[in-house]
Protein backbone atom coordinates (compact mmCIF):
# COMPACT_ATOMS: atom_id res chain seq x y z
CA UNK A 1 0.00 0.00 0.00
CA UNK A 2 1.11 3.51 -0.82
CA UNK A 3 1.40 6.00 1.75
CA UNK A 4 0.14 9.54 0.84
CA UNK A 5 1.95 12.31 2.59
CA UNK A 6 -0.12 14.76 4.53
CA UNK A 7 -0.61 18.15 2.80
CA UNK A 8 1.13 20.91 4.75
CA UNK A 9 0.74 23.77 2.23
CA UNK A 10 2.61 24.89 -0.81
CA UNK A 11 6.30 25.36 -0.50
CA UNK A 12 7.45 28.74 -1.77
CA UNK A 13 11.13 28.72 -2.67
CA UNK A 14 11.26 32.56 -2.66
CA UNK A 15 10.42 33.01 1.01
CA UNK A 16 13.16 31.71 3.22
CA UNK A 17 13.40 31.82 6.90
CA UNK A 18 16.62 32.09 8.78
CA UNK A 19 19.99 33.77 8.18
CA UNK A 20 19.68 33.85 4.34
CA UNK A 21 16.26 35.54 4.37
CA UNK A 22 17.46 39.09 3.51
CA UNK A 23 19.83 38.21 0.70
CA UNK A 24 17.26 37.45 -1.95
CA UNK A 25 14.84 40.28 -1.15
CA UNK A 26 14.93 43.29 -3.49
CA UNK A 27 13.73 46.71 -2.30
CA UNK A 28 14.61 50.37 -2.34
CA UNK A 29 17.21 51.63 0.03
CA UNK A 30 16.84 54.75 2.14
CA UNK A 31 19.31 56.62 -0.08
CA UNK A 32 17.24 55.93 -3.20
CA UNK A 33 14.05 57.14 -1.50
CA UNK A 34 15.72 60.35 -0.29
CA UNK A 35 17.14 60.98 -3.75
CA UNK A 36 13.66 60.53 -5.31
CA UNK A 37 12.14 62.98 -2.81
CA UNK A 38 14.86 65.55 -3.62
CA UNK A 39 14.23 65.23 -7.37
CA UNK A 40 10.47 65.59 -6.90
CA UNK A 41 11.05 68.66 -4.69
CA UNK A 42 13.25 70.30 -7.34
CA UNK A 43 10.67 69.70 -10.07
CA UNK A 44 7.84 71.11 -7.95
CA UNK A 45 9.97 74.16 -7.03
CA UNK A 46 10.72 74.84 -10.70
CA UNK A 47 7.02 74.66 -11.61
CA UNK A 48 6.05 77.03 -8.78
CA UNK A 49 8.78 79.50 -9.82
CA UNK A 50 7.58 79.43 -13.44
CA UNK A 51 3.98 80.10 -12.40
CA UNK A 52 5.07 82.98 -10.15
CA UNK A 53 7.17 84.55 -12.92
CA UNK A 54 4.28 84.30 -15.35
CA UNK A 55 1.89 85.90 -12.87
CA UNK A 56 4.27 88.80 -12.15
CA UNK A 57 4.83 89.42 -15.86
CA UNK A 58 1.10 89.41 -16.49
CA UNK A 59 0.50 91.90 -13.67
CA UNK A 60 3.23 94.24 -14.93
CA UNK A 61 1.83 94.12 -18.46
CA UNK A 62 -1.68 94.82 -17.18
CA UNK A 63 -0.41 97.90 -15.30
CA UNK A 64 1.39 99.19 -18.42
CA UNK A 65 -1.76 98.84 -20.49
CA UNK A 66 -3.77 100.72 -17.85
CA UNK A 67 -1.08 103.44 -17.71
CA UNK A 68 -1.21 103.83 -21.48
CA UNK A 69 -4.99 104.23 -21.31
CA UNK A 70 -4.65 106.83 -18.52
CA UNK A 71 -2.09 108.79 -20.59
CA UNK A 72 -4.32 108.84 -23.66
CA UNK A 73 -7.37 109.96 -21.68
CA UNK A 74 -5.37 112.67 -19.93
CA UNK A 75 -3.87 113.86 -23.24
CA UNK A 76 -7.38 114.21 -24.68
CA UNK A 77 -8.41 116.18 -21.58
CA UNK A 78 -5.41 118.52 -22.07
CA UNK A 79 -6.27 119.15 -25.72
CA UNK A 80 -9.90 119.80 -24.82
CA UNK A 81 -8.89 122.22 -22.03
CA UNK A 82 -6.62 124.20 -24.36
CA UNK A 83 -9.26 124.33 -27.12
CA UNK A 84 -12.05 125.41 -24.80
CA UNK A 85 -10.13 127.86 -22.57
CA UNK A 86 -7.41 129.54 -24.63
CA UNK A 87 -8.24 132.58 -26.75
CA UNK A 88 -6.08 134.70 -29.07
CA UNK A 89 -5.74 137.22 -26.24
CA UNK A 90 -4.05 134.61 -23.99
CA UNK A 91 -5.07 133.19 -20.65
CA UNK A 92 -4.41 130.01 -18.75
CA UNK A 93 -5.81 126.51 -18.92
CA UNK A 94 -6.27 123.71 -16.41
CA UNK A 95 -6.73 120.03 -17.21
CA UNK A 96 -8.15 117.40 -14.90
CA UNK A 97 -8.29 113.68 -15.45
CA UNK A 98 -11.69 112.76 -16.89
CA UNK A 99 -13.67 110.25 -14.86
CA UNK A 100 -12.13 108.10 -12.17
CA UNK A 101 -8.56 106.87 -12.01
CA UNK A 102 -8.12 103.09 -12.31
CA UNK A 103 -7.83 101.27 -8.99
CA UNK A 104 -4.44 100.21 -7.76
CA UNK A 105 -2.48 103.40 -7.13
CA UNK A 106 -2.25 105.24 -10.45
CA UNK A 107 -1.75 109.02 -10.39
CA UNK A 108 -1.14 111.80 -12.95
CA UNK A 109 0.78 115.05 -12.80
CA UNK A 110 -1.25 118.20 -12.08
CA UNK A 111 -1.65 120.64 -14.95
CA UNK A 112 -3.27 123.72 -13.42
CA UNK A 113 -2.82 127.36 -14.42
CA UNK A 114 -0.77 126.58 -17.51
CA UNK A 115 -0.23 129.56 -19.84
CA UNK A 116 -1.92 129.41 -23.22
CA UNK A 117 0.50 129.29 -26.14
CA UNK A 118 0.77 132.32 -28.39
CA UNK A 119 -1.44 132.21 -31.48
CA UNK A 120 1.59 132.00 -33.79
CA UNK A 121 3.43 129.28 -31.81
CA UNK A 122 2.79 125.95 -30.17
CA UNK A 123 3.31 124.84 -26.61
CA UNK A 124 4.83 121.61 -25.36
CA UNK A 125 3.07 119.77 -22.57
CA UNK A 126 4.19 116.56 -20.87
CA UNK A 127 1.63 114.37 -19.16
CA UNK A 128 2.88 111.75 -16.70
CA UNK A 129 1.30 108.79 -15.00
CA UNK A 130 2.77 107.04 -11.96
CA UNK A 131 2.15 103.32 -11.83
CA UNK A 132 1.48 101.30 -8.64
CA UNK A 133 5.13 100.15 -8.58
CA UNK A 134 6.26 103.85 -8.53
CA UNK A 135 7.60 103.83 -12.09
CA UNK A 136 6.44 106.61 -14.41
CA UNK A 137 5.34 106.73 -17.99
CA UNK A 138 5.07 109.99 -19.88
CA UNK A 139 3.77 111.43 -23.15
CA UNK A 140 4.70 114.75 -24.79
CA UNK A 141 2.03 116.79 -26.52
CA UNK A 142 2.08 119.84 -28.72
CA UNK A 143 -0.86 122.19 -28.14
CA UNK A 144 -1.87 125.39 -29.89
CA UNK A 145 -4.39 128.09 -29.31
CA UNK A 146 -7.29 127.76 -31.76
Amino acid sequence: MCRVPRFTGPRDPVHHYGPMAHRNQRGESLIEIIFAIIVIGLVVSAVVAAINTSENGSSAHRDLVKADNVLRNYAEAVKTAVRSTCTPSGGTWTATYPGTMPAGGFSVNTLAGQPCPNVTTTGAVTVRVTLPNSSTKSMSLVVRTP
